[in-house]
């Protein structure tokens, strides 16, 4: 969130946009999503969330509709802040984005809402991930504000290197599995990329609380049967880690200026 952290990830962003690497046009497809996260010091939790609410007003005040982003919050005190980027130059652009806020508002009033995040968190880092709609699975289920499915469950599923296609392959068996089932829920896979612990997927699931999505996942164990345990159990022999958060998008953290939210 801080003009500053931009500007390491852009830093670091240009180091890997001059990899041969990316220049050979293997990536997946699918939207690309630069990501900042912080970990709140649990004692610092109102003021940080007070400093992120002050910083999306701020930005609203400015005027300036080339910045946005979808915050979160995790049971683990981790908050995270989403944008949408064509590509890795996109982010020089964010950065530009930033700088205009700052000439809006003022050098003195862009640094007092700044510095409120300071003593807030204990680390804080920027990766980019990238939503991979053939591993998904009905990628569009409560994923529109409008449907009041806030709440989110992310399952962080670490993969053995070397077993990148293998776990694909049976992130495609899951989407067919699911298919066959009828399912009316959904899922959205993301690929970890730069600056995330690689191999990664991480699957992201929405519901409208915690006792609604108990109930889905409750429905579907059942509906999957032998079938679904199967599965599970060749997903984790390609799995050398897994953690999973819930969590909620935070429309109040956020940053949506209409010009972006009507596209």
């Amino acid at each position: 969130m801080h003009s500053k952290l931009f500007f390491a990830l852009r830093m670091a962003l240009c180091c890997f946009a001059a990899s041969p690497v990316l220049a050979q046009g293997d990536a997946p497809k699918g939207q690309l999503f630069s990501i900042h996260e912080d970990l709140v010091i649990p004692s610092m939790l109102e003021k940080y969330e007070k400093a992120a609410s002050n910083l999306a007003a701020t930005i609203g005040k400015s005027g300036v509709t080339t910045v946005s982003y979808t915050a979160a919050s995790m049971d683990n005190f981790t908050y995270i802040y989403f944008t949408p980027v064509e590509n890795l130059a996109a982010v020089d652009k964010m950065g530009e984005g930033w700088s205009e806020v700052e000439k809006k508002v003022g050098k003195q009033a862009f640094d007092a809402a700044m510095n409120q995040f300071d003593g807030c968190y204990a680390s804080h880092k920027n990766y980019l991930v990238r939503m991979r709609p053939e591993l998904s699975y009905n990628p569009s289920h409560g994923s529109a504000p409008a449907d009041g499915m806030l709440y989110r469950t992310w399952e962080f599923y670490y993969i053995h290197p070397g077993m990148e296609e293998e776990a694909e392959n049976i992130a495609k068996e899951w989407v067919a599995l699911n298919k066959k089932l009828g399912l009316p829920d959904g899922y959205r896979l993301y690929s970890g990329s730069f600056g995330s612990d690689t191999p990664l997927f991480v699957v992201s699931q929405s519901a409208k609380d915690a006792v609604d999505f108990a109930t889905r996942q409750e429905a579907w164990m059942k509906k999957a049967g032998d079938e679904g345990k199967a599965l599970w159990a060749k997903t984790w022999k390609v799995i050398r880690k897994f953690d999973t958060h819930n969590g909620r998008i935070r429309p109040d953290l956020s940053v949506q200026p209409k010009e972006m939210t009507q596209k």
